[in-house]
């Protein structure tokens, strides 16, 4: 399982590449890019009720 630390940091740097890129086509990838993440982010962090059960 990845680091939650440096999923919260990637998390982070997409969001500031989305909020601080130079054209608009570029913030709209990046924001893409940012909730891709924050997914990733949100699946490994809040795992859904039950995950944990044994199968």
């Amino acid at each position: 399982m990845p680091d939650i630390n440096q999923l919260f940091d990637d998390l982070h740097v997409a969001h500031m590449r989305a909020l601080h890129s130079p054209s608009a086509n570029e913030r709209d990838a990046q924001r893409n890019l940012a909730c891709v993440e924050e997914r990733r982010v949100h699946a490994i962090a809040y795992p859904q009720p039950g995950s944990f059960m044994p199968g």
